[in-house]
């Protein structure tokens, strides 16, 4: 990863959405890492953010973000229907990418975008929380060492409301689903805990609006 060799890591934040106010101010606490600048698709809500925040610059593009210099690496939130175009835009300007979850809608478009990041040599992974969390890793630990024998099943559920005015648990081109939105964190504990599955059955309910 390209970074600044006489100080920390500079972070652009692509999208202002919630997840991203919830980076920012995570980020505050790494002591090797600053915000250095905002992209939005509107420049007075990146000139907010960068204003609340503490951000250098901002950008009324995720273009001009991707080009900016003085950027080391992009967080990329945008919904996740979004993300093959926007981690694309980061990679063609040689920016490293951290995505936020899940990566893309479906395993084509993810290789696609795990094969474009080793084309181009930079660093790209997925803004999976649970991986880093140190009560996951514990437990991860404790299941490794044998320590409660060898583990034969897991459960895992995820569930919340859904608000109706949040249109990307509900609007399909932005890849609605509770699959991609909270099913993806249980899915994530099994691999974590159990490995890759041998097999996989699913069963689901198909929507068509918040009702």
């Amino acid at each position: 990863m390209p970074t600044n060799s006489s100080g920390p890591i500079r972070w652009g934040i692509l999208a202002t959405g919630s997840i991203s106010r919830k980076f920012a101010t995570d980020l505050r606490e790494v002591g090797d890492a600053v915000l250095q600048a905002v992209g939005s698709r509107r420049l007075d809500a990146a000139h907010a953010f960068a204003d609340e925040f503490g951000a250098t610059s901002a950008y009324g593009s995720y273009e001009e973000l991707a080009a900016d210099p003085e950027v080391d690496v992009i967080y990329v939130a945008t919904p996740h229907g979004r993300h093959v175009e926007d981690v694309m835009t980061c990679f063609a300007a040689g920016k490293p990418v951290l995505c936020e979850k899940p990566i893309a809608l479906n395993a084509d478009q993810t290789a696609a975008l795990i094969a474009e990041a080793k084309a181009r040599g930079l660093f790209f992974a997925e803004a999976m929380w649970m991986r880093a969390n140190p009560n996951i890793i514990a437990a991860k630990k404790v299941v490794d060492d044998g320590t409660i024998g060898a583990p034969v099943q897991l459960r895992a559920t995820l569930g919340y409301r859904a608000r109706a005015e949040k249109n990307r648990l509900w609007d399909l081109e932005l890849g609605a689903s509770a699959l991609l939105d909270a099913g993806i964190y249980p899915l994530t504990l099994a691999y974590v805990m159990l490995g890759a599955p041998e097999t996989v059955v699913a069963a689901g309910v198909v929507s068509t609006g918040s009702t």
